[in-house]
């Protein structure tokens, strides 16, 4: 009984979450950027409360009582899957780029601008990869040019210092991949 009554806690707290998300995409006023927040955030809910349903309906101590439950609750078949790869993905880059959308999900939280400080070496980390894609790019279409074909350095570690070497990309643009 009582893991039966954890399970119904479950669902309500998933509600929640479900009301909360959309209370807040709608309090934004549904920005586009966040749209893939709000799905993800809802569908993860809703397969949750699922998966919470199922449990209770799978072991209520009534079979007779747990059959007409599912019929009652759930008339067209167990709905619902968990969030697409796709929207996972699509909201990891929305996180790990900076942008409107990642702003203000991290507005009020403390952001430590000291590199020893762990919070602050990702952040550090990550402002100097987005400094690093455009660079990187022009290391990869200096490799694709033939100009490192039998070069000693031609592989992934050394790339950049052989494109360097060779002319490549000057040295301010080294010094942002070494970094």
């Amino acid at each position: 009984r009582e893991k039966i009554s954890a399970r119904l806690g479950d669902v309500l707290a998933q509600l929640y979450l479900a009301s909360a998300t959309l209370k807040r995409f709608e309090a934004d006023g549904r920005p586009p950027e966040d749209e893939a927040f709000m799905r993800w955030g809802a569908e993860d809910a809703l397969m949750r409360m699922r998966d919470a349903f199922i449990g209770i309906l799978d072991n209520f101590p009534n079979r007779g009582v747990a059959g007409a439950l599912r019929l009652v609750c759930f008339p067209f078949g167990i709905p619902g899957r968990a969030p697409s790869d796709r929207l996972g993905q699509k909201i990891a880059r929305a996180l790990t780029e900076p942008g409107p959308a990642r702003a203000r999900l991290t507005a009020n939280c403390h952001v430590p601008t000291d590199e020893r400080e762990p919070i602050g070496a990702l952040e550090q980390a990550l402002a100097a990869a987005v400094a690093c894609e455009p660079i990187d790019a022009k290391v990869r279409a200096f490799e694709k040019s033939g100009r490192l074909v039998d070069h000693p350095q031609n592989n992934v570690r050394d790339l950049a210092h052989a494109a360097f070497a060779l002319g490549g990309i000057d040295e301010a643009e080294y010094a942002v991949l070494q970094r």
